[in-house]
């Protein structure tokens, strides 16, 4: 092996040291130039502003129209037209219901009718059984009762009188309550045996029958 090749020994190594990265070098502080102060104007300024500006203004409006009217070849433009609106249709008001007027023959026919008739009979027969101890009687004369006098109250409730007749209607209607709640009550007390509510279905038809006699007195005289 010749001089200066092979494996160094140990002894003739260098040990490279860690080298520090230099800082770079610190920038220059920025200088701040004082900026330049802007010249007030002037009082005679003021007064050539004041007196050539609105001038001048014209002067560049009158060249704008100008301008845009050679551009557009002279055609001049299109007036701006409101348009009108369409007239709201007239709302059509509608018919008021027509007020019926007094009828007093449906009245009359009422009072007198077929229904009066079969409402004054069942009434009449019901408060007989009561007092014959009649009770098979009652049970069919209760129930005829109270299909009678519903049927003669639909009927009074579409008649339409004067006003010197509606107390009587009035009261024509409430003897066929009066009526109709006694023929309820009888049917219960039957059902039931109940002697105390048989009474009160009594009291009750004697009630109907007292204010459907007083009703003819409530009408005009003459009628």
């Amino acid at each position: 092996m010749t001089t200066g090749s092979g494996p160094r020994m140990p002894g003739e190594l260098v040990f490279l040291r860690p080298v520090s990265t230099p800082e770079p070098p610190e920038a220059p502080e920025r200088q701040e130039w004082p900026r330049p102060k802007r010249p007030d104007w002037a009082w005679w300024h003021y007064l050539v502003m004041a007196v050539f500006g609105p001038m001048v203004l014209v002067l560049v409006v009158i060249e704008a129209d100008l301008a845009a009217h050679h551009l557009t070849g002279g055609v001049a433009a299109p007036a701006v037209t409101a348009t009108a609106r369409p007239a709201s249709k007239a709302v059509a008001h509608r018919p008021r219901p027509a007020v019926l007027g007094h009828d007093l023959a449906s009245y009359r026919a009422a009072i007198t009718g077929t229904e009066e008739q079969a409402f004054a009979s069942a009434l009449g027969h019901l408060r007989a059984d009561g007092k014959a101890y009649d009770f098979p009687a009652a049970v069919t004369d209760a129930a005829r009762l109270i299909v009678t006098a519903s049927a003669w109250l639909a009927v009074l409730s579409h008649t339409h009188p004067p006003p010197a007749y509606r107390p009587a209607r009035l009261t024509y209607m409430s003897a066929a309550r009066w009526a109709r709640r006694a023929a309820r009550t009888t049917l219960d007390a039957l059902q039931t045996s109940n002697v105390a509510l048989l009474a009160k279905g009594q009291q009750l038809a004697g009630k109907a029958a007292r204010v459907l006699s007083r009703a003819p007195a409530l009408a005009p005289r003459g009628s």
